[in-house]
Order: C-alpha cells, then structure tokens, then sequence
C-alpha cells in the first residue's frame, strides 16, 4: 500500500504564499462554524482573563453609543442564565420523531444554475478572486481593504497569546520563590525546636544536679542529728551540750528539707521546659 504524501497547505508563487483548495475550504468551514456558534451578540473576549493588570480588552460596544444602565430584573437574570443557542433548540423539539417534513429533512434539489459569487467586504456580485486566500472581491478598492483586514486578527490573537505566556512565566517564577520561602521558614522553625530542646535537656540536667546536692545536704543533717543524740546520750554532764548539739541538728535538718525542696521545684521546671521544647520540635517539623 502506497501512501501519498499530503501536500503543504500554502504553495510558493514568486514571492507571494497562495493557499491551496484544501486550505481555503478549510478556512471557509471554520468561517461557517464561528458563525453557527454565534449566541445572541454575545462578547467573545468576556471569557478571557486579562493579560495584564493595565489591560483593556475591546468591549463588544464600543462602537455603539452609550446608554444609561438598566436596573435587571429577576426575569432579566434568568434570562441570562437560562438563554439557549440554536443548536440547543433544535435538540429539545426532537424534530427526528416527528412527521416530515420538518427542519431536518426539509431540502431543495441542486440549483441549475452556477452558483453566484460576493465581495467580502461589500457584498455586491464579484467577478475577482483573492490569489492568496481565495476570498472575493469586486473591485481594487476593496481588494485593498480585503489584504489589510485579512490577518489582522491572526495577529492581534498573537499578540494575546504572547502576553499569556510572559504572565504563565511570571506565575511560575512567583510560585517556585514563595516556595523556597517556605522551605526556609521551615528549617528555621525546625532548628528553633531543635535549640529549644537543647535547653530543656540542659535545664533538666541542672535540676538532677541540684536534686543530689539536696540529697547530699539532707544526708548530712541526718547524720549531725544522730551525733547530737549520741552526745544527748553520753551523760547528764553534757546535757546542755547535747541540746544544742540537738538544736544545731534540727536546725541543719531544715535546710537540709529546704534545699530538697528547692531541688524538686527546679527538677519540676526542668521538666516543664523539656515539655516545651518538644512541643515547638513538633510543630516545626509539622509546619
């Protein structure tokens, strides 16, 4: 099996670019299809987001004079909302299941006759034919309007395309800056956690340590209060030695409690402080 190869849609004559048949009927349905999707005059530019913050996007009355605005009504909305195409009322009368001859099947046989030909521009009969797109026209004058209209939308649609994308690249550059920002902000909420933790795991070790020096103080007054019972016990010669001996005893015993006190108090705070630095090591890794 052989395939042919399809031809270039635009064929070099000289120095201008001719469009073959294919392209011109190609071009002429697309013509045909814009205006079957015509829907009441609507704006083809209201759907479009603006290029730019100091854009202006034509309005589809600006030629047209201004009016004064009309307050909408409830019936005026649903209107709006609810508005159909043509396409669409074909479909819910469902003319296939009803008799013919209705729109569907309504034809005219094939005119005898050559078929007429236009101006674009005009549209009084023409007898010339545009060498490039294969439009027609009717005299020089409006050849020339025909070349200087022809693709000037083709251009203006470039040119919109060409905003789209520089604003496509803006975005993405916002995007992946805002992105790196966040990544930072949280490394460094995540070595705050880690800082903070450190802190706690000091403080609780100084609370440890001022815990034993309790124990060690408590210990000593335990043993001066058995050295005063001891010399309480020696005689009645050194009883008034042993009472103050006693006294002493007693005496270093609370602040021997005192310092042990003080000790659970700062293990307490340690504690607490290793709680928080957990908490904020936890919510850094979460953020």
């Amino acid at each position: 099996m052989v395939l042919e190869k399809k031809g270039s849609a635009r064929v070099e004559a000289g120095q201008r670019r001719v469009l073959d048949e294919a392209t011109r009927q190609r071009r002429l349905s697309r013509q045909l299809d814009a205006l079957e999707k015509d829907n009441f005059q609507d704006d083809p530019l209201s759907s479009l987001p603006p290029p730019g913050p100091t854009a202006r996007l034509p309005a589809f009355s600006e030629t047209e004079e201004p009016e004064k605005k009309k307050r909408k009504t409830r019936g005026d909305h649903f209107k709006q909302r609810f508005r159909k195409n043509f396409t669409t009322l074909l479909e819910e009368e469902n003319l296939s299941e009803r008799p013919e001859p209705n729109y569907l099947s309504a034809a005219a046989p094939p005119s005898t006759l050559p078929p007429r030909h236009f101006c674009c521009v005009c549209g009084f009969p023409s007898h010339y034919t545009c060498t490039t797109c294969g439009g027609r026209y009717c005299s020089s004058k409006c050849l020339c309007t025909h070349r200087e209209t022809r693709y000037t939308h083709l251009h203006k649609h470039g040119v919109y395309l060409h905003q789209q994308i520089v604003y496509l690249h803006t975005h993405v550059m916002f995007t992946q800056t805002r992105w790196i920002f966040t990544q930072t902000r949280w490394i460094f909420t995540l070595t705050c956690g880690v800082f903070t933790l450190t802190c706690g795991v000091f403080t609780l070790a100084c609370g440890i340590f001022t815990l034993a020096c309790g124990v060690f103080i408590s210990t000593c007054g335990v043993f001066t209060l058995a050295c005063g019972i001891f010399t309480l016990a020696c005689g009645v010669f050194t009883l008034a030695c042993g009472v103050f001996t006693l006294t002493c005893g007693v005496f270093t015993l609370a602040c021997g409690i005192f310092t042990l006190a003080c000790g659970v108090f700062t293990l307490t705070c340690g504690v607490f402080t290793l709680a928080c630095g957990v908490f904020t090591l936890t919510y850094g890794v979460f953020t």
